[in-house]
């Protein structure tokens, strides 16, 4: 499917707008996906057949995010794709490295689980699948711009 053309004969400016506009236009949706795939569910991506590429990320993830074990090449096993593969889908998809998409969606769980005031984020970090509380905190602050216990603050409306 073509997203723009140009008639023939053309000039190289009109050309060079043409392309400039397609890669701005792609950029814009690539973040705009970027972060609703963080955000909303998995299930949201799932369109098709029981073996869409979003279904078996959403079933991997789902099994295997609070494994404090499970990386990259745990991930690929579960899916039964090579690295290369998985990698290059999951670029083209939501524009991540495997390993970033496991980290995300590790903070996607902690910040679920900061909803509850009961548990400390030692236990968030170790339940999310984390084994340093410190790597785990620059990773929420890099997602959600703010350190888990400020999240957990706003969360719940305390102003301390």
């Amino acid at each position: 499917k073509a997203d723009d053309y140009v008639t023939k004969p053309f000039g190289t400016n009109i050309l060079k707008q043409k392309v400039g506009n397609l890669v701005e236009v792609r950029n814009v949706m690539s973040q705009k996906y970027r972060k609703e795939f963080i955000i909303k569910p998995l299930d949201l991506l799932i369109s098709g057949g029981e073996d869409s590429f979003a279904k078996i990320l959403k079933d991997v993830i789902e099994n295997e995010i609070t494994n404090p074990d499970f990386g990259v090449d745990e991930f690929c096993e579960a899916a039964a794709m090579s690295r290369s593969q998985l990698y290059r889908k999951l670029k083209a998809t939501v524009d991540m490295s495997v390993s970033e998409f496991i980290r995300v969606h590790r903070i996607k769980l902690a910040s679920e689980l900061l909803k509850n005031k009961n548990l400390n984020l030692t236990d968030i970090c170790y339940s999310s699948g984390f084994t340093d509380a410190s790597y785990f905190s620059k990773s929420f602050k890099d997602v959600f711009k703010v350190p888990p216990t400020e999240y957990r603050k706003k969360l719940h409306g305390d102003s301390n």
